[in-house]
Order: structure tokens, then sequence, then C-alpha cells
């Protein structure tokens, strides 16, 4: 098994049996990723795993600018509210609410650059810059994150599937009586 110190910007998870080795430098994201990926984390990983990578950095233009493609296309996805740009394998979100995302899906790597001030909570930040595009370069290898939550009440369970923030309707859900088994 492969298993070396690492730094406190710097993880190793497990997600359903995949491999992700994950680097944030982004204050805000780092103070939420134990909550949202803590039971992901991982000591080692068994010898040979190639993982999935992702790094999330502060937003610098020269960085950008050197991983940004000229030849890159939109792609239209009308349902989204930010831009999606595409050359082969690689795609860049762009998203002027929090940053910029460069995901390599035969790779299996992603970079987010977060600017300095962006306009999404530290959550859905995190979501953004590492569970969005962890979810698109494990696709690939047959995992399908979703964005969903599963709640429980005596004996019956319920799997909600949304993109929506469902914060009102859980804590409904909760006054209810019913417990959150998963999200």
């Amino acid at each position: 098994l492969l298993s070396v110190q690492l730094s406190p910007s710097h993880r190793r998870l497990v997600v359903h049996g995949h491999a992700v080795d994950l680097t944030c430098e982004v204050p805000a994201v780092a103070g939420e990723w134990g909550r949202w990926l803590g039971i992901f984390q991982a000591e080692s990983w068994p010898d040979g795993v190639t993982p999935a990578r992702g790094r999330v950095l502060p937003f610098t233009p020269e960085d950008v600018m050197r991983c940004v493609s000229p030849n890159a296309v939109a792609a239209h996805y009308p349902e989204q509210i930010l831009d999606i740009y595409r050359e082969g394998e690689q795609y860049w979100l762009v998203d002027d609410r929090w940053g910029i995302c460069h995901l390599n899906i035969l790779k299996r790597t992603w970079t987010s650059w977060v600017i300095a001030q962006p306009r999404l909570d530290n959550v859905r930040l995190l979501e953004m810059s590492i569970l969005w595009p962890m979810a698109q370069v494990l696709r690939g290898k047959g995992l399908h994150l979703l964005p969903a939550v599963g709640v429980s009440r005596d004996g019956f369970s319920l799997l909600l599937i949304s993109a929506a923030n469902l914060t009102a309707e859980l804590q409904a859900l909760a006054s209810a009586g019913f417990k959150i088994i998963g999200q």
C-alpha cells in the first residue's frame, strides 16, 4: 500500500471504489471539505492505482490563460447558467459567480480556479469547484454521482434527486421526523 504524509491542502480519497487525489489552496473550499468529503478520505491506495486528480487554486489570469485553448468552441446547453467550451476531451466551464474549471475527461483531471470574491456560499463553491468536476471525470469510469439526498422515517425511505437547493424542504422533513441518511 502507498502511504505518504500529506499536506493540509492535499487529500487522498476513495469515492465508491475510485481513487481521487485532491489538492485545494482556496481556504473557503478547504474549510468545507472535511464535512462533505471526509467520509471518502483514505490514508493510502493499493499499489498501481491511477487516481483522478483535482486541484482547486486561487484565480490568476496567467495560470488560467496557460490552460485555455484558442480552438475551444462553445457547447450549447440552454439549461445552464454558465458557459461551457470544448475541444476534444477537454472542457472549460466558465461561471462568473465563482471562477473557471478545466476538465480533461481522458486524463481524469480537473483544475478549478476560484475568483477572489465569489458570489456563492462556501458549500456551493465546493460543489462547483470539486464535486461537479469530480462527477464528470469519474463518470467515464462508470461512477455516476447525482445531486441527491436520502431520507427515511418508520421504514419508509425516499431519494430526492434535484439540482436545486433543498434546504427548506429538508428542514421540513426533519421537523416531521425524517432522518437524512445520505447526501
